[in-house]
């Protein structure tokens, strides 16, 4: 595992590594909560576990909030939540080059600042090196893929739904998911141009945590399989982007509920 030793040395790297080498956890908190959910626990700690085979850099940690409270009190809630991170990082041996408890001040750019409750949140901004030696997480053969370069080339940046499937309430994969996440895998292995944006769905209530949740279980699975992690992106959209609106069967429901994917190609 590599531990990180000398301050210079992770500074410099920070400098030297283009933006497009890094990737970022998103974890959502409840309303005036610091403190991690179960769910945001099995996140960093899924990503943290996979980190310790290869190379891994925390570059940045950003905590905000929503706009409940005044601009102080903002700013305390945004460090606890800084804490509640950095504990289970440090206890995994890593540490945090650079922390922003930057509460309501939100990025000039940010999209969706009108939905405060989508800001309370922990960005963790970082980068892994993937190991040498790449451990397929089953040992099955890799199936003919049923993506298509010239299909996704006419898409125009139209998502996709993968066949996967979680336990309910939960970001575990069950059932055909590692299939046709085998597909996908072969799929980008065999066209290196091709980009892909993974997005977290649910349905019925407002979920931010479980819907990325669920997006990065199928992105630290690619990762894992030996994808480059810059050639990925991920993030969850809670229920606000439904297939279908009102929800009133459990079919309605299932289309809702689902991980796409959107490629690009470079």
């Amino acid at each position: 595992m590599k531990i990180l030793i000398g301050l210079f040395f992770l500074f410099s790297l920070s400098s030297m590594l283009s933006q497009e080498n890094r990737n970022t956890l998103i974890i959502y908190y409840g309303f005036n909560e610091f403190e991690l959910s179960n769910t945001a626990q099995k996140q960093l700690k899924t990503l943290l576990e996979t980190a310790q085979k290869g190379e891994f850099y925390i570059e940045n940690v950003t905590a905000y909030t929503d706009l409940n409270g005044d601009f102080q009190y903002n700013k305390n809630l945004a460090e606890k939540r800084i804490k509640s991170v950095e504990k289970i990082i440090k206890s995994y041996n890593f540490e945090i080059i650079k922390k922003n408890a930057a509460g309501e001040n939100y990025p000039k750019n940010a999209q969706n600042t009108e939905d405060y409750k989508y800001w309370r949140r922990v960005e963790i901004q970082y980068l892994i090196v993937p190991p040498t030696i790449v451990i397929p997480d089953e040992p099955q053969s890799q199936p003919e893929t049923d993506f298509n370069i010239e299909k996704i080339s006419s898409l125009n940046k139209n998502s996709i739904v993968l066949n996967i499937e979680f336990i309910p309430g939960e970001d575990v994969l069950i059932g055909n998911s590692f299939e046709e996440i085998n597909k996908l895998y072969t799929f980008l292995s065999d066209n290196p141009q091709v980009y892909a944006f993974l997005r977290g769905h649910v349905c019925c209530a407002d979920d931010f945590a479980l819907s990325s949740a669920r997006a990065h279980a199928v992105f630290m699975k690619l990762v894992q399989k030996g994808i480059d992690a810059k050639r990925l992106r991920y993030d969850g959209f809670s229920n606000y982007i439904p297939v279908v609106t009102p929800e009133l069967t459990d079919e309605d429901r299932q289309k809702n509920r689902r991980v796409d994917v959107i490629f690009t190609i470079n």
